[in-house]
């Protein structure tokens, strides 16, 4: 899996990408997908499952909390 992924990042020029890369982008993209009423299509239990975590807590830590920047500048916008 190391060698394909090694060879189509090479091909793309994106330096190097890990497998493990794709899981957090196929997470990203999962708590990205919204609907027209901006609901989003996923929970946490459901990326939990497609990544096979046992512990929601780990996909959150692992996989979606470093995604969620936007809450810093929210906040900065409240306490400014």
């Amino acid at each position: 899996m190391r060698q394909i992924v090694a060879r189509r990042d090479q091909r793309a020029g994106l330096g190097h990408v890990a497998p493990h890369d794709l899981r957090r982008t196929a997470a990203g993209f999962l708590r990205r997908s919204v609907g027209p009423d901006r609901s989003h299509h996923f929970d946490l239990l459901d990326i939990q499952k497609v990544l096979g975590h046992s512990d929601p807590a780990t996909t959150m830590r692992s996989y979606l909390d470093p995604l969620d920047t936007g809450v810093l500048g929210r906040a900065a916008g409240v306490l400014d």
